[in-house]
């Protein structure tokens, strides 16, 4: 005969007192699941700006193509937005940004936010990147706002 224990019973724990590894490792797993959906989904606007972009410029070529002067003025803009470098430089920063803040909210987890918060202010590197206009980039790694 075995011994069944009755549904609503408490879980066992492990004899270091914690939760299994098991569940935690499922609501890991369940975190990081949910933080990538959260990228994919941070993704999809900037490829939509990115073709938006694109048509915009195409179309504003079209309507300034009979206005010499107009045409002179505004082509070096005109190339430099449609670009694939500067796009791709775009969508590269909101998705470094977007990256950094689910390590930030990872390493928060752990307890760990400071101190990368302190190595980043003990190398010089975060006043650095606040020069650089990059704080948020710091801010989202460390988990401060």
């Amino acid at each position: 005969m075995t011994d069944v224990q009755p549904t609503n019973a408490p879980k066992t724990e492990t004899p270091t007192g914690s939760g299994s590894d098991a569940d935690k490792d499922k609501k890991l797993a369940v975190q990081i699941t949910v933080a990538l959906q959260q990228c994919l989904d941070k993704i999809k606007p900037i490829c939509d700006l990115i073709t938006n972009v694109t048509v915009t410029i195409n179309n504003a070529k079209k309507k300034i193509e009979n206005m010499p002067h107009a045409k002179k003025e505004l082509n070096p803009l005109w190339g430099l937005l449609s670009e694939p470098l500067a796009q791709i430089l775009a969508a590269v920063g909101l998705l470094l940004s977007g990256v950094l803040g689910l390590v930030g909210r990872l390493l928060n987890g752990l307890g760990l936010g400071g101190l990368v918060d302190n190595l980043l202010s003990g190398l010089g590197l975060k006043s650095v990147l606040n020069g650089l206009g990059a704080g948020s980039l710091t801010s989202a790694l460390t988990g401060k706002k």
